[in-house]
């Protein structure tokens, strides 16, 4: 039963790893077209509408998956299937709220959340903003597939949205180029951005629509699960709320703290550079070489965090169960296969560099 389980997690970790690793080598091969058509200085906008982007994202829906994802396999672990979906509807309503305030932050929060320095990059956030309500939705249907063990939906949709961004981001750019060819270069750095911004908001769409398809085809199989349950105990959607909000907020927290890091250096580099009188273009031009570093530097982080992520649904159960010896089995299978994939990309970044 142990090999078994273990063989799960190792499959499940593969799906995630390898749906990662073609997303991210998509990523980093369109940006290379991308940069080239919008030029450098619109493509610096670009990257640091993104970097916003991803700390209100982190806000409004980063833990969405991995919470909905442990608190449904908890349970799962005991057949509560009622409760379960339950659980899926609170997260949905959560989604819905919390994602929606962000975005309105988002759009109204913009002059603020960008300096004067990137003031290009303005547009670009507020064109973000209906993305990152739709992120949480998302995020909601991959954590409920995750608590059923099934992490091949999640990769999908990794990949549709990744080839999704990577099309719609070059011919928005492309188009925003040739339209704006004649106007002033601030309008045109503005306008490219914000085109290249809608490849992400059709990346997530397109991955939604997918995860949809992807409940429907399973719906009746969990409606059939769901109506032969005698064990849940109908747990109110206020108690529901409560949960999910006592899970995310310490996983938003500690994301927080890790990655505000690159929008404090970007805020930082912004505010120096304007002190030091250089031109907005320039300023503009040398931060997008910071997005090509950037995306290498994901590929490994993301690779590494697959194996945590399949983890999640194996050892909530195992723990809810009062199975600690399984959870504890399950924890270093997951801390190894991430050592083994982030060690020796570590030591290639460093040689290879």
């Amino acid at each position: 039963m142990g090999k078994k389980n273990d063989n799960t997690l190792v499959k499940n970790a593969s799906f995630l790893m390898i749906a990662a690793l073609i997303s991210k080598i998509i990523g980093l091969i369109y940006k290379s077209p991308l940069s080239s058509t919008m030029g450098k200085e619109s493509f610096g906008c670009f990257q640091f509408a993104q970097n916003v982007y991803f700390i209100l994202l982190m806000i409004a829906s980063f833990s969405i998956p991995q919470a909905v994802s442990k608190i449904m396999a908890e349970r799962l672990a005991f057949k509560r299937y009622r409760d379960a979906q339950r659980i899926f509807k609170g997260a949905l309503l959560y989604a819905v709220i919390v994602g929606g305030a962000v975005a309105v932050i988002c759009i109204v929060g913009a002059p603020i959340l960008v300096p004067d320095g990137m003031a290009n990059a303005r547009l670009a956030l507020q064109f973000l903003a209906p993305t990152i309500f739709v992120s949480g939705i998302l995020g909601v249907f991959r954590g409920y597939f995750q608590a059923y063990r099934n992490m091949l939906p999640t990769s999908i949709s990794q990949i549709l949205e990744q080839i999704a961004v990577a099309v719609v981001a070059l011919v928005m750019a492309n188009f925003m180029v040739h339209h704006f060819a004649d106007a002033q270069p601030d309008v045109l750095r503005s306008w490219s951005a914000a085109g290249a911004t809608l490849g992400t908001g059709a990346g997530v769409l397109t991955a939604l629509i997918f995860m949809l398809f992807v409940y429907q085809v399973n719906r009746k199989t969990i409606q059939r699960k769901i109506a032969r349950d005698k064990v849940s105990v109908d747990e109110s959607y206020k108690d529901v709320m409560k949960i999910i909000v006592m899970i995310v907020a310490p996983i938003i927290l500690s994301a927080f703290l890790y990655n505000v890091n690159g929008y404090i250096n970007s805020m930082i580099y912004t505010s120096v550079s304007e002190l030091k009188g250089l031109k907005g273009s320039i300023v503009e031009g040398f931060y997008a070489e910071c997005g090509f570093f950037l995306t290498i530097i994901n590929i490994p982080l993301t690779l590494s965090s697959t194996a945590p992520t399949s983890m999640m649904p194996e050892v909530s159960g195992a723990y809810a169960r009062g199975d600690l010896k399984t959870a504890k089995e399950k924890i270093d299978k997951a801390t190894w296969l991430s050592m083994f994939i982030s060690i020796p990309c570590s030591v290639g970044l460093f040689a290879l560099a």
